[in-house]
């Protein structure tokens, strides 16, 4: 969702282009809606890193800028309230925008490749899982540089009396630890961090393939018992014998006891006689 909007921007306006050519007219406040439903992803969030890694002058920065931004947030916060929810929901949707921060930028560098490149991206759909997914490690990474980021500029306004900007950085530094707190959790962040350094520490080691071999191949290999020397030397010495031999050495003791017993035989049959 962070990743199409730019690509169907044109879109947008060759479908213009056909609504007049069938003479429907289009109005300025429709076209200007879905323009900044398309596209608002690109300019808030390139707008956002801006104000805050950007030292502006003090002379440049209005407080007036934080009134054009109120009819926005005050529309937000009444469809919320018709939905059911409160209305200052508003600042906790902020804040959590801004824990989606670096999303959102990866996702306009990604529309913006395409657009150049003209091979598309690979789309991730979110495992359906049970548990909770770990994410990458410059998102899990990121939401506390922007903490950080916020509160290295409130710092730096307050030495250089830049109070407009001072607020803006509060603002953000304050929603923005909220959300982290909120939505993702202290525990759960350093759990990701623990999951992602250790998996760059540590290889799994690769079991070697078992080959499947025969069962004569295996009874033909394996060490085994001379048991003919056993039984008529009394030896228990293990041989490295293969079962062709020892099939080999027990037919040849078997002739042995047929010869051993015939000539029993012709003994007692002379001794009768």
């Amino acid at each position: 969702w962070a990743n199409g909007g730019l690509l169907i921007l044109p879109k947008l306006r060759r479908q213009r282009r056909a609504l007049r050519a069938r003479g429907e007219s289009v109005s300025i406040g429709e076209h200007a809606l879905r323009l900044n439903y398309m596209a608002s992803i690109c300019w808030s969030s390139v707008s956002l890193l801006l104000l805050l890694a950007y030292p502006f002058r003090g002379d440049l920065v209005s407080p007036l800028l934080g009134l054009i931004a109120m009819p926005y947030f005050l529309a937000m916060a009444s469809d919320l309230r018709f939905c059911g929810y409160k209305r200052l929901d508003v600042l906790r949707i902020y804040g959590f925008n801004l824990v989606l921060l670096p999303v959102n930028v990866c996702g306009v560098a990604n529309s913006i490749v395409q657009a150049l490149t003209g091979d598309k991206s690979v789309f991730g759909r979110t495992p359906k899982v049970s548990d909770r997914t770990i994410p990458n490690f410059l998102f899990v990474l990121t939401p506390y540089l922007v903490v950080a980021l916020a509160a290295y500029t409130l710092v730096h306004d307050y030495d250089a009396q830049r109070w407009n900007n001072l607020v803006y950085a509060a603002v953000n530094a304050v929603l923005c630890t909220y959300a982290i707190v909120a939505f993702i959790g202290i525990r759960h962040s350093i759990t990701d961090f623990w999951v992602h350094i250790k998996a760059r520490m540590y290889k799994p080691v690769k079991v070697p393939a078992v080959k499947h071999r025969s069962p004569a191949a295996v009874l033909a290999e394996r060490a085994s018992v001379d048991w003919v020397s056993v039984l008529n030397f009394d030896s228990t010495e293990v041989v490295e014998a293969p079962l062709p031999s020892i099939l080999d050495s027990l037919g040849s003791s078997r002739e042995g006891e047929e010869r051993r017993d015939g000539r029993v035989a012709e003994e007692s049959t002379a001794a009768r006689s």
